[in-house]
């Protein structure tokens, strides 16, 4: 079996935690002699930074400058990428010069005669249809990656319906990151044993780095500049700054531009600066580095449907490094981590609380010490990648294989197709004669596999 992770961008601002999570699903992968790539679904360059995945095999084919062949339509139409009733849930359109540099890339990358299996990211119901379409005509197994609700923030909403149509019609499976998702794509049709469950993924090897010693009363948030965190984080900050006159916070963010002079701004407007430090955001194999340099680490989530759905990759992050984090209650938190022993959880939007959890465990560094410890054990034995990719891999091989595209049988040129393709034995004049009418008629035509 090999593996592909399929992504619409990695390395770029806003797609620090997406790229976090497939870089350590591919180590996890690596470990247990699993052979996985990613590949990236952008046409900007400046959205592909394959280094922040780490050291992994990665690729971009829709990236520019594209060199077509004169050949490229004919092989398009040899592969059946002109089949437009090639989808389980409904007609799609045909991208095919996209299909067909998908395709070339998945089939350069492992043999046909194999299990494989693509792994999709992505809320686009374009790119969803794309990767299923060239997954089947490969024999490939699709398994969408659920990491959050489908709002009108996370989706387009006037393709929501097709997105989760083709999900159930077209996926083998679905991987879901909380209860609230599995529970949702069950709603849907997914049967249970199609859904994989497993909040996140935190490379083996920030597990292996030791704790390093706490200082006295610093504190670190990593994250998107532009989530309704921040001013919170500002609000908690200031209640600390009451209790505790030497404390610091470094928040670690991607964000454009605007969004960090903006919030720059507002900490000085509070009184904050040279208390609140804004850097810029971190490349995810240094992520263990940054934390290490905090002596408590902050996750302040509001309640709704975003925090509700899914599962902070960062909050991984926070328990590998050994460091006792503060979280509020929200979604599946509570159901790995102990308030008091694993981590300090406190009830969502409330500042006064969470400040006074973080100037307790400021004042109590063994304690502190006790709980990092208790909460990078949770972490390990839950979102360690080589016991995630093991767990997963087992789950796939359980999974029914891919659905065979139908053919597309219309008219007398779709009988020619099925008089050549049921006469193997067919001269060399016959099958020079179907394969220009195959290229000259793609949109009616599947070429016959085994040619």
């Amino acid at each position: 079996m090999k593996i592909a992770a399929v992504v619409p961008a990695a390395g770029s601002p806003g797609t620090l935690a997406t790229t976090a999570f497939h870089g350590a699903l591919m180590e996890g992968f690596s470990a247990i002699g699993i052979e996985a790539q990613v590949i990236g679904l952008t046409f900007d360059s400046a959205e592909w930074v394959p280094e922040a995945l780490g050291d992994c095999r990665s690729s971009a084919p829709w990236l520019p400058p594209e060199r077509y062949q004169i050949g490229d339509r004919a092989d398009a139409a040899r592969r059946g990428i002109f089949n437009r009733t090639a989808c389980d849930a409904e007609p799609c359109d045909v991208t095919w010069r996209l299909e067909l540099l998908l395709e070339r890339d998945l089939a350069a990358f492992a043999a046909e005669d194999q299990e494989n299996v693509v792994l999709a990211d992505t809320r686009s119901i374009a790119q969803l249809r794309i990767i299923c379409r060239t997954a089947h005509r490969l024999g490939w197994k699709v398994l969408v990656l659920a990491n959050e609700a489908l709002t009108d923030v996370q989706i387009d909403p006037t393709t929501r319906e097709s997105y989760i149509r083709c999900v159930t019609r077209c996926a083998a499976g679905v991987w879901a990151v909380s209860d609230e998702l599995a529970q949702y794509w069950r709603a849907q049709g997914v049967p249970d044993a199609r859904i994989f469950k497993s909040p996140s993924v935190i490379r083996a090897s920030s597990f292996s780095r030791p704790v390093a010693q706490r200082g006295a009363c610093s504190a670190a948030y990593v994250g998107n500049l532009a989530h309704r965190e921040i001013g919170y984080l500002l609000d908690i900050s200031q209640a600390i700054l009451a209790q505790v006159p030497n404390f610091e916070l470094t928040v670690y963010g991607d964000a454009p531009k605007d969004v960090r002079v903006e919030l720059e701004r507002v900490v000085e407007e509070r009184g904050l600066a040279g208390v609140v430090h804004i850097e810029r955001s971190v490349a995810p194999p240094d992520v263990p580095a940054v934390l290490e340099d905090a002596d408590v680490l902050l996750l302040p989530r509001s309640r709704g449907k975003f925090s509700s759905a899914g599962f902070p990759n960062k909050l991984g992050e926070y328990l590998a490094s050994g460091r006792p984090v503060v979280v509020t209650s929200v979604g599946d938190i509570p159901k790995y981590l102990a308030d008091g022993d694993s981590a300090s959880i406190v009830p969502p939007d409330d500042t006064p609380a969470f400040a006074a959890a973080v100037v307790h465990i400021l004042r109590s560094p063994q304690l502190g010490d006790a709980i990092g410890t208790k909460g990078r054990s949770v972490a390990e034995r839950l979102l360690r990648s080589d016991l995630v990719a093991a767990r997963l891999v087992e789950h796939l091989d359980a999974l029914p294989p891919a659905s065979a595209c139908p053919s597309t049988d219309q008219g007398a040129l779709g009988l020619w197709r099925r008089l050549v393709a049921a006469r193997p034995d067919v001269g060399p004049v016959k099958r020079r004669v179907a394969r220009v009418v195959y290229a000259l008629f793609p949109r009616t035509q599947t070429w016959p596999r085994r040619w």
